[in-house]
């Protein structure tokens, strides 16, 4: 699975060079397996692994041919849903949280929620700034949605309304 890293430097810049030559918009979704902490204490970090594991296997048999899965860190996955407003996007998270709500880990008798942070691209792009600084703004916003949602109790999607983004221009 290709790691944050790639993501950084290969996939979201080719995503915006889409967005802005085709002016097709597309979003991210950045996605963490809730209660880790509580998982790792009562039964191991051998099951806090089990737990990522599991929901890197779910999200892999659950994307759409075009959605690209990363993994971001630690328990962190990204999603790229290509020509997607938000509101896509926000249908597949729902989809993602009905589905691993089903779904039983070895170690847990109960199921595991998903906190998530929807970020879109929608052209035309305004701002001009180099392709890094508009992959350092979306990263930003993702992680700050994620980091809401985790604060109001996890196990919801919250949506970065502001699709005002950068053009990635030349500039560097």
């Amino acid at each position: 699975m290709p790691n944050r890293i790639f993501f950084i430097t290969v996939l979201l810049p080719q995503q915006l060079g889409l967005a802005y030559n085709d002016k097709q918009p597309f979003s991210c979704v950045m996605i963490a397996p809730d209660g880790l902490g509580e998982v790792n204490k009562r039964y191991g970090r051998k099951g806090g692994d089990q737990i990522i594991r599991g929901v890197a296997d779910f999200l892999k048999e659950h994307l759409d041919a075009e959605e690209k899965l990363v993994h971001s860190d630690g328990s962190n996955f990204i999603i790229i849903i290509p020509t997607a407003e938000g509101g896509h996007a926000k249908r597949r998270a729902l989809l993602w949280r009905t589905r691993i709500a089903q779904r039983r880990f070895n170690c847990l008798a109960d199921q595991v929620g998903l906190s998530m942070g929807t970020v879109s691209v929608v052209p035309p792009l305004r701002k001009q700034l180099s392709t890094k600084e508009a992959v350092e703004s979306i990263v930003s916003r993702l992680e700050s949605a994620l980091d809401r949602v985790k604060q109001q109790g996890g196990d919801r999607n919250i949506e970065d309304l502001n699709t005002d983004f950068p053009d990635p221009g030349q500039r560097r």
